[in-house]
């Protein structure tokens, strides 16, 4: 309702409710920094997959959480809020039923153990909802997550860096350092460019921030590269789509991004044409000979960007362009955008001799095949690496217990009665929802698959919220758009399970849900004066 048409009373009682209220926002900024040091902690213990790292986490986020409530006392009730309330009892509904599964679970221990692990999301849910209910720069918990991911990163790439220092697991070619699983280190690099994309475009964030942001973007590039994980790469593609979609300055993301992909690609391609780099094992003293090169364009690469986007922040200070031509240029993004993607699938089928053939083979590859070849060649190939027996083994198993499943984390048993006798052991099926529906059935995948659907109509919401309040949309973009990252990458992984990268979305979701609860609470419903810069 505009401030305008407010009844003077009315306003006069808000305005008085609204000094009356204790400011708590310093607690909150001690639970953002307090979060982003468990997510650190998280990332440098192996993701924190492990019992006693998780454990450490999850303790940590009902600590913190009860030591808000207690320290913010009324300001509990924005749990009322319907906004706040809906996807918070959802996610508290599905741990619930995580927890009644210990009563029928194959591995009651292990059942247990997921109890946990749920009941953490479930905090950090939460204290995102009062961080974001809270006012502070909006730009902050963007940057100190984008912070955590670029410093994973480095250390991963520093096992290419610097051999001698960093030794990658097992000495393969991928990184994995310092979580101990590729597509972990991919998924992380890939959450990490919404977050940098945001802030750099962004003229509500310092100069300074903007060019860390900057200067980040060709580094998790080139980590993401040397991961050589298909799966983050599809899913960074996704996402990146939806933030052209829902996302202003469209032009400013596509030049920021061309302009840290140009250098990467670049580095990418030298590196892998490195025996040195790309191959399993390789001997120490030729790691090392092809290191030097590689940290020489690594910083021509950062230095480059940094340099050129302070050129081209410099330069933008003087030029600015009317509304029209800034919508034009979004919708002649997002055209672009989808005729090359029709146009390449189409000369892709093109060459191809049969479309139903090539089909019949891509499935078969897909259903059957493993990945063979290393460096970028791997990532045109289509093969599921097992993944499509053990999701075949899920089904079958919810087939047998359709309501229920066989309760929470007990796919290791499942995997055990059902594989052959030719595959590898796994502890999971390798994506969210056949891990759903074998182990918590159909009513844990329904209540699951609910609570994730409330957080992201909320996010959703919180960006048509703020339409009017350009720079605050982009922000808002970026959460939305790591949101998306992960929940693509989650369909066919088991980031769950990982509590470095899931414990990202659930506080950053309740981020979005918390700050849309403070933008409906705001006395005229928005900013007037200066420019509004606080949560």
């Amino acid at each position: 309702m505009p401030q305008e048409n407010t009844d003077p009373d009315t306003l006069a009682t808000m305005k008085n409710a609204a000094a009356a209220t204790p400011d708590h926002g310093h607690i909150c900024y001690w639970l953002l920094f307090a979060v982003v040091l468990m997510e650190t902690f998280a990332v440098f213990a192996n993701g924190a997959y492990f019992l006693v790292s998780m454990t450490v986490c999850v303790v940590g986020s009902w600590a913190l959480l009860a030591g808000a409530l207690y320290a913010r006392g009324g300001a509990a009730v924005l749990f009322l809020d319907r906004a706040a309330a809906f996807p918070l009892h959802l996610m508290a509904a599905f741990w619930v039923w995580v927890g009644a599964s210990i009563f029928w679970a194959h591995a009651p221990d292990l059942a247990w153990i997921e109890f946990n692990r749920t009941g953490g999301y479930l905090a950090l849910l939460a204290i995102g909802i009062l961080v974001g209910a809270a006012r502070m720069p909006r730009h902050l918990p963007l940057l100190l997550f984008l912070l955590v991911t670029v410093a994973g990163s480095a250390y991963g790439l520093g096992a290419k860096l610097f051999p001698s220092l960093i030794e990658n697991t097992d000495s393969l070619a991928r990184i994995s350092v310092p979580m101990g699983y590729t597509n972990a280190m991919g998924l992380l690099a890939a959450l990490g460019v919404p977050l940098a994309l945001s802030l750099a475009v962004n003229a509500a964030t310092g100069w300074y921030y903007r060019l860390i942001a900057a200067a980040s973007l060709p580094l998790l590039f080139i980590s993401l590269f040397f991961t050589v994980s298909r799966g983050a790469m599809l899913a960074l593609c996704i996402g990146l789509l939806v933030m052209f979609m829902v996302a202003p300055a469209r032009l400013r993301i596509l030049a920021m991004l061309l302009l840290a992909l140009v250098p990467a690609v670049l580095v990418s391609w030298w590196g892998n044409n490195q025996e040195a780099l790309m191959l399993d094992k390789a001997d120490l003293g030729l790691r090392l000979q092809a290191a030097g090169p590689l940290r020489l364009y690594t910083a021509i690469a950062i230095a480059s960007v940094s340099l050129t986007f302070v050129a081209a922040l410099l330069a933008g200070a003087r030029v600015s362009f009317p509304s029209w031509v800034r919508n034009t240029a979004g919708v002649v993004i997002i055209t672009a955008l989808v005729c090359a993607s029709v146009l390449h699938v189409w000369f892709f089928l093109a060459e191809k001799p049969s479309t139903t053939e090539w089909a019949r083979d891509a499935y078969h590859e897909f259903t059957t095949g493993k990945t063979s070849k290393l460096g970028a060649a791997r990532l045109l190939q289509v093969g599921s690496q097992g993944r499509f027996r053990l999701w075949q083994e899920a089904m079958d198993n919810w087939s047998d217990n359709r309501l229920a499943g066989t309760g929470a984390q007990s796919f290791p048993l499942v995997h055990l009665q059902r594989q052959d006798f030719d595959s590898p052991f796994v502890k999971q099926p390798h994506g969210l929802p056949f891990r759903l529906l074998t182990e918590l059935g159909a009513a844990g995948f329904i209540i699951g698959y609910l609570a994730i659907a409330a957080i992201s109509v909320s996010s959703l919401m919180l960006v048509c919220s703020l339409r009017p309040r350009r720079w605050d949309r982009l922000y808002a973009s970026g959460l939305i758009t790591f949101m998306t990252v992960y929940l693509v990458h989650s369909g066919y992984d088991w980031d769950w399970n990982m509590f470095a990268l899931t414990a990202g979305y659930f506080f950053l979701g309740g981020l979005c849900i918390g700050w849309q609860t403070m933008s409906h609470c705001e006395v005229g419903g928005r900013s007037r004066g200066r420019r509004y810069h606080q949560l």
